[in-house]
C-alpha cells in the first residue's frame, strides 16, 4: 500500500491514476485535516437522492465498489484541484535490464516482498524446464514457498497440475 496525494475533478466520480490496482482508503482532506468516511451508494441514494450534484469545500464521504475498481465516488463534489490523501495499491515500476553484466536495479517494493518475489521468480525459472522430475519438484517447492510467504491458502498441487496442463498463464 502507498499513500498518494490525489487531485480531484469537480465531479462525483473520480478516476484512480494509471497503475493503481485498488483504492484501500481515503484518509483525509489534507488542507483542512477533515477525515473521509467510507459509505455505500445505497446509503447516499436513500438519504440524499441528489448527492452526485451537491457541492462542498471538503469531501466528507466516499463510495468504492470492487466491481469497478478504477473509479470511486465522493460526496460532496469538491472544487476542481481539491486534494485528497488516498491509500492505494499500485503496481511497482517495471524494471528493464539492458545489460545483465553491469545493470543494477533498485527493488521498488518494500523489503517485506523480497522473499515472495524471489520464490516466485525461482518457480517461474524452474517451470521453464519441466523435462525432469527434479525440476518439476523444485518448481513446485518454490511455488509452495511463495504461497506460504503470502499466507495464501490454496491447493498448490491443484495449481501445479493446471499449470502442467497449460491452463495457467503467468
Amino acid at each position: 500500500s502507498q499513500l498518494l496525494a490525489f487531485t480531484c475533478q469537480a465531479q462525483a466520480v473520480q478516476s484512480l491514476p494509471p497503475g493503481t490496482y485498488r483504492l484501500l482508503d481515503i484518509v483525509d482532506n489534507p488542507t483542512s485535516g477533515r477525515t473521509v468516511i467510507a459509505t455505500t451508494r445505497s446509503s447516499l441514494d436513500s438519504l440524499l437522492p441528489n448527492w452526485t450534484t451537491a457541492t462542498g469545500t471538503d469531501v466528507e464521504q466516499y463510495v468504492y465498489d470492487q466491481k469497478s475498481p478504477s473509479v470511486f465516488y465522493v460526496y460532496p463534489v469538491p472544487p476542481a484541484n481539491h486534494t485528497l490523501n488516498l491509500l492505494v495499491s499500485q503496481a511497482p515500476a517495471r524494471i528493464v535490464i539492458t545489460d545483465f553484466d553491469t545493470d543494477t536495479q533498485v527493488f521498488s517494493l518494500d523489503d517485506l516482498w523480497l522473499n515472495p518475489v524471489i520464490n516466485y521468480m525461482l518457480f517461474r525459472a524452474f517451470s521453464m524446464d519441466m523435462e525432469t522430475e527434479a525440476t518439476m519438484q523444485q518448481a513446485q517447492s518454490y511455488l509452495a514457498m511463495f504461497a506460504n510467504d503470502l499466507g495464501l491458502k490454496w491447493n498448490v498441487d491443484q495449481m501445479f497440475r493446471q499449470m502442467l496442463q497449460g491452463k495457467v498463464e503467468g
